[in-house]
């Protein structure tokens, strides 16, 4: 409680947790609310203006881009959701065993993280999206592994800490095994900043999934995601720029939502600020 007190002073937060809430019930009921097939096409309505008709205009291919953004949302989101489910798991698993376990096992793992942090994000999800396939799980399994290093380098620091406490020896002198140890005293303890960590992380994962379809290694049309639909409608930006421009507003909302809700989150989850 004393948690949801803090958070909800941050009147931003609350406004980027309720835009971020909207933009996912779009896509739950996507179905419902896009007035057309986002597939469908129609040459003879191909590059109409938003108007009566077609509230955000068409594409070249007749196809509605109200439609199109509403069921994008369930690829954006889904690619952004699950990629950053595969950082968090994979990369809190070597954050645990490098920092718990320390010495070799803490020397090889660090150093296969520095290995990929050498490669900015988006390069490592490139090479990655590049050798295993255009695909939408594989853009998915790319941009999770690209997020790796940072939760491995955070848990690692995270467990450095804890596992200096005196509940730890405790533990220890009570016989209690490494696992149970991990499982019942430090991964409590640093859960709120793997939570922190994956909020934040969102918009990221999300901006890299949209960046491999812009270039067109994301997601193969005809989907409609909002990175291919901006990639789409570059070529018609001076004579159609309804094409790319609201699909990158999208981009754009649905990104700073969860920038503030996550700094509300990490502001009230800070042990610093419980006093």
């Amino acid at each position: 409680m004393a948690t949801w007190r803090r958070f909800k002073r941050r009147r931003t937060a609350l406004f980027g947790l309720g835009v971020y809430v909207a933009i996912l019930l779009m896509a739950l009921f996507a179905p419902y609310l896009a007035p057309r097939d986002p597939a469908t096409q129609d040459i003879s309505k191909g590059l109409q203006p938003p108007g009566a008709g077609f509230l955000l205009g068409t594409d070249e291919y007749g196809r509605d881009i109200l439609s199109r953004i509403i069921y994008g949302a369930r690829i954006s989101m889904t690619i952004g959701i699950i990629s950053v489910t595969i950082s968090a798991v994979i990369g809190t698993m070597l954050g645990l065993v490098s920092g718990f376990y320390g010495g070799k096992t803490d020397a090889v793992i660090m150093r296969i993280v520095d290995i990929m942090l050498s490669f900015p994000g988006i390069l490592l999800a490139l090479i990655i999206v590049s050798t295993m396939g255009r695909d939408i799980q594989y853009v998915m399994v790319a941009v999770g592994i690209s997020g790796v290093p940072n939760y491995a380098r955070m848990v690692r620091g995270a467990v450095l800490a804890v596992k200096e406490n005196e509940y730890i020896e405790a533990a220890r002198a009570a016989g209690a095994g490494n696992l149970s140890i991990i499982a019942r005293h430090v991964l409590p303890n640093i859960f709120a900043i793997i939570i922190i960590l994956t909020t934040l992380s969102l918009p990221g994962s999300m901006l890299s999934a949209a960046a491999l379809s812009f270039i067109g290694l994301g997601v193969q049309p005809p989907t409609a995601e909002w990175g291919r639909m901006l990639g789409d409608g570059r070529g018609y930006i001076e004579t159609a720029w309804w094409i790319s421009t609201f699909p990158g507003l999208m981009i754009f909302v649905s990104v700073m939502s969860i920038n503030l809700f996550g700094d509300g989150l990490r502001d009230a989850l800070d042990p610093r600020l419980k006093t």
